[in-house]
């Protein structure tokens, strides 16, 4: 029986979300966080079934807050791989399908791995492909010792930035609006991204590594941490378009993976878009290999 979730379900959903999503870092913290920060201006809602007391699927659906584009939004259906073949991923889209009905959704985003049925479901229900993300990991204990920094560069932690992330707030938006795929972060205020991202419980600013020119942040790369697991994700990477082609978003994440590497992280996640040759190609540098893909899809309607 479909019913709404709550944030009483954090850790039944990031449970599911490891089962389901192991590419991504679900932190019970993380899910209480992006659960509790959602903007009332994007009409979020979520489902959950359970089976004998346990959650074994979960649907969400919302207004993209991030976007200026009138009617963007996103959805998600998950369901454990042991729940499978049931009609519960149906009965769930249904709940999904009629609430982007009721918020006035025009075109809805989605994420499925390049799954068989995933792709099935989404292509039956109206999705089209938009692009591909090359999925890879690498053990950061395994990497030769991070380069010292160029002259004129100065490597700082983001913690250095916690009074103040103004400055962080602008690298990563330049960055955001060039990210190729389809994403849209044209309506990321400030006020938005500072409440929903940089305030995001799973990121160790001590860990995350900004590139510094001029008393200016130039280049960052940031990192969600699971450290009783060992596990760690990339979060937004950014350079200012005039200081690219320079190493420095390299650099960057060659000292993050270093420092994530001393807190025992053995495994770090990164997925990217499958055109975006610059940084596939730092990846490569520090020993990512593709384990899978995933795809991003989108509904008009």
């Amino acid at each position: 029986m479909i019913s709404p979730a709550t944030i009483d379900d954090a850790p039944a959903i990031a449970a599911l979300g490891t089962a389901v999503s192991p590419h991504q870092l679900n932190s019970v913290r993380g899910v209480e966080h992006r659960m509790r920060k959602v903007p009332a201006t994007a009409r979020r809602a979520q489902w959950k079934v359970e089976r004998d007391g346990a959650l074994v699927a979960y649907a969400e659906a919302a207004l993209d807050w991030l976007s200026t584009e009138p009617g963007r939004s996103f959805c998600g259906v998950r369901v454990h791989p042991e729940h499978r073949g049931r009609g519960i991923g149906s009965a769930l889209w249904d709940a999904v399908d009629g609430h982007l009905v009721e918020i006035g959704a025009r075109a809805t985003t989605a994420f499925t791995l390049d799954h068989a049925p995933a792709v099935s479901f989404a292509e039956h229900r109206g999705f089209r492909k938009t692009s591909s993300d090359a999925l890879s990991a690498t053990d950061p204990t395994s990497l030769p010792p991070a380069p010292e920094p160029p002259a004129g560069v100065k490597l700082r932690p983001a913690a250095d930035w916690l009074d103040d992330p103004r400055p962080i707030y602008e690298l990563d938006l330049a960055g955001g609006l060039d990210e190729p795929g389809d994403t849209d972060f044209s309506g990321m205020t400030f006020e938005l991204w500072q409440d929903d991202i940089w305030t995001d419980p799973d990121y160790d600013y001590d860990i995350c590594t900004v590139a510094v020119v001029d008393a200016k942040p130039v280049s960052m790369s940031m990192l969600v941490v699971d450290a009783d697991a060992g596990r760690a994700v990339s979060g937004f990477a950014a350079t200012f378009r005039e200081y690219r082609g320079r190493g420095l978003a390299g650099l960057c994440k060659h000292h993050t993976l270093a420092k994530a590497a001393r807190r025992g992280i053995t495994r770090a996640i990164t997925y990217n878009d499958e055109t975006n040759a610059p940084m596939l190609a730092i990846n490569q540098r520090l020993g990512y290999q593709p384990f899978a893909t995933a795809y991003r899809w989108r509904r008009q309607s």
